[in-house]
């Protein structure tokens, strides 16, 4: 078939215009030897579409995408990728989880994230999924020194196990408790790391060998501080290969970490890529049995483990989401000991999303001087009495002083008992807060 071009008002043959273009570059060809280009054309790469040039429509297809494959089980244990829009998950190379601990943090709360500070997301009742990631941050963003050394980290509250009892004849250790973290490692890998937080404090004697079979020992160092006990990682065949990232305010913004866990199941989730439209997931047997147990989330940007920092450059502000699936309280404090070098910018608000599946808590942190909150009469705030059933908005709420209940923001309702304890009868003005292990506080916790 013949196509044409046309040039200065007349019709030429297109197939003309080929010979005229084969024979000259044959004619050029013999003077190759002689002349080389000086500048060769570069390469085209095309670059991926930014949030920004896509519709509503589209950006909405692709959330919808990552939660439902989030949710969509695996064929069997192992390691799994898929690539927007494809809908079938296909099993990829699994690969070994650092060896190294990310511990429980312990003592006095830092002033920067991290280190057992933080805001955290209280479900009303037991979470089976998590998604922690993040709306926005300064485009000029990054680590300090480019070491791209950092960890997401879903951590989980601590809870009651069986795997805390060891074998007869040793005594249970009273105060032992599982924990559980969903974490991504920029090293490049997506895993779970299982606690059995003072496993062996009844045990004087013990000197390195204390866990059960399989488990490794953890006991605090100046340098690397935290909470006594064992820990083990997820298994070779049950930890995903993922990327390693450059860390700019675009990767950080398409970087979502998922957690799951169902009677039987643990599944680590992790999207990467332009618009999170790679999505890698590793799915294991329980070791714990989380499920039922799991009623607070803890999402971040930390250290990649051993209580290590990871450092932004000066300017540089966050917004971070934890979204539980429904309503959610902000409850102040945090459990893993690695940090960051930005400091929380209260308060925290909460949201659910119309129609209902969603919900949790939002807030920014910062190291920029005079940084606002997400949350602080912005376009994400709602006073008392106005309607919280809009997507992406919450209630104002500094240390989750309110909430959204019945779609309209109201006055916070504390939880019924704070680590086993009961609501004190005692009057306060500005109302008791849970403060994880600080138990029930008059005022925001510290």
């Amino acid at each position: 078939m013949k196509r044409s071009v046309k040039v200065s008002g007349k019709i030429v043959n297109l197939l003309y215009v080929m010979a005229i273009a084969s024979f000259t570059c044959e004619l050029s060809t013999s003077f190759m030897a002689f002349a080389q280009p000086t500048n060769p054309a570069p390469s085209y790469t095309p670059t991926p579409k930014l949030s920004s040039e896509l519709s509503v429509e589209e950006l909405a297809k692709r959330k919808a995408w990552r939660e439902n494959m989030a949710k969509t089980p695996t064929p069997k244990y192992g390691c799994f990728k898929s690539t927007y829009p494809n809908t079938q998950w296909e099993e990829v190379p699994c690969t070994t989880a650092p060896d190294r601990p990310y511990p429980r943090a312990v003592g006095p709360r830092q002033d920067i994230v991290g280190g057992g500070g933080g805001f955290a997301a209280q479900a009303a009742g037991s979470i089976s999924d998590a998604v922690g990631f993040f709306d926005s941050a300064t485009s000029t963003i990054s680590e300090t020194g480019g070491a791209n050394n950092f960890s997401l980290q879903l951590n989980t509250n601590q809870f009651n196990t069986a795997s805390c009892t060891p074998p007869a004849p040793v005594p249970a250790s009273p105060s032992c408790q599982g924990w559980q973290q969903f974490i991504y490692s920029n090293s490049g890998s997506g895993f779970i790391q299982y606690w059995l937080l003072g496993y062996f404090d009844n045990r004087p004697t013990c000197t390195s060998d204390c866990c059960p079979s399989g488990w490794n020992t953890f006991k605090p160092t100046a340098s690397i501080p935290g909470a006594p006990g064992c820990w083990r990682n997820s298994d070779p065949q049950h930890t995903v290969r993922i990327p390693v990232v450059t860390l700019t305010a675009a990767t950080l913004i398409d970087l979502n970490l998922i957690g799951r866990v169902t009677a039987n199941t643990d599944t680590v989730t992790v999207a990467t890529g332009p618009l999170a439209s790679n999505i890698y997931t590793a799915t294991a047997p329980t070791v714990l049995n989380l499920a039922n147990n799991w009623q607070i989330a803890e999402f971040n940007i930390f250290g990649d483990g051993n209580s290590s920092q990871v450092n932004f450059i000066d300017g540089s502000t966050i917004d971070v989401r934890i979204d539980v699936g429904g309503f959610a309280a902000c409850a102040a404090g945090g459990f893993t000991a690695e940090t960051n070098n930005l400091t929380l910018v209260p308060p925290c608000c909460t949201y659910t999303t119309d129609p209902p599946g969603g919900g949790g808590i939002m807030f920014t942190e910062s190291n920029a001087a005079g940084a606002k909150s997400r949350c602080d009469q912005g376009p994400h705030c709602l006073p008392l009495g106005a309607s919280c059933s809009v997507p992406g908005e919450g209630c104002c709420a500094t240390f989750g002083e309110a909430e959204c209940r019945n779609n309209v923001c109201v006055r916070r309702v504390p939880p019924p008992s704070c680590n086993g304890r009961p609501t004190p009868t005692q009057a306060c003005g500005v109302g008791w807060h849970c403060c994880d292990t600080d138990g029930w506080i008059c005022g925001q916790c510290r």
